[in-house]
């Protein structure tokens, strides 16, 4: 949403039912700590966009099982 008014930003912030509203920026994408599916069961997939889960999608996981004997 791009406005000039502060006022009607608030009235539209106060009664939309979202999430996440972006005012007066060019792409809205909160930073990892903000959630970034929405309030409504909007995700889809295992892994979100953002945070740890941004890193396990880019990484490859490996589990070592090691046995040492004295």
């Amino acid at each position: 949403m791009v406005r000039e008014q502060s006022g009607v930003v608030e009235d539209v912030a106060t009664e939309v039912d979202a999430g996440n509203i972006g005012v007066n920026v060019g792409v809205f994408a909160p930073m990892g700590f903000f959630h970034f599916g929405g309030r409504k069961d909007l995700f889809f997939g295992d892994l979100h966009a953002q945070g740890e889960d941004a890193i396990n999608f880019y990484t490859e996981k490996t589990d070592t099982i090691e046995r040492w004997y004295n």
